[in-house]
Parts: structure tokens; sequence; C-alpha cells
């Protein structure tokens, strides 16, 4: 069921996107991976390394890294 309701969503929006999965430690986004890996979560398309899960589930960048990476 879960795989077929993935499969009718990325239909729905045209396209194919591939899973990601993640290994987290302490709430903070360590390593991604495209492969499934026993004991990481998966997460959506838009998680990269370095992000911290907020307490709402969501993920964003510390301010330290905002702070660091500003567009010029």
């Amino acid at each position: 069921m879960m795989a077929e309701q993935k499969f009718i969503q990325m239909y729905k929006y045209g396209r194919y996107l591939n899973m990601k999965y993640a290994l987290i430690e302490n709430n903070i986004v360590k390593v991604i991976s495209y492969q499934p890996v026993d004991g990481w979560e998966e997460v959506s398309d838009d998680v990269y390394g370095d992000m911290v899960r907020k307490e709402d589930g969501t993920f964003d960048y510390t301010d330290e890294f905002k702070a660091t990476h500003r567009p010029e």
C-alpha cells in the first residue's frame, strides 16, 4: 500500500523522485544516501547534509550555517 501510494503521488506530479535516506544523529543530518540503509530514515527530496530536524519534524539549516552561507 505504501509503495502504491508513493507511486501515485509521484505520478500525480508528473515526475519520478528518487527517495532519500538520512543518517540522523542528535537531530542533525550527517549523511544522505539514495539507497536504503538499515537504521536510516527516509527523508524528503529537499533535505541535505548538516540540516537540523526541528520539533515539528521539518528540516532547516542552523542559524550559524545560514549566516556563513549568505548570498552576496
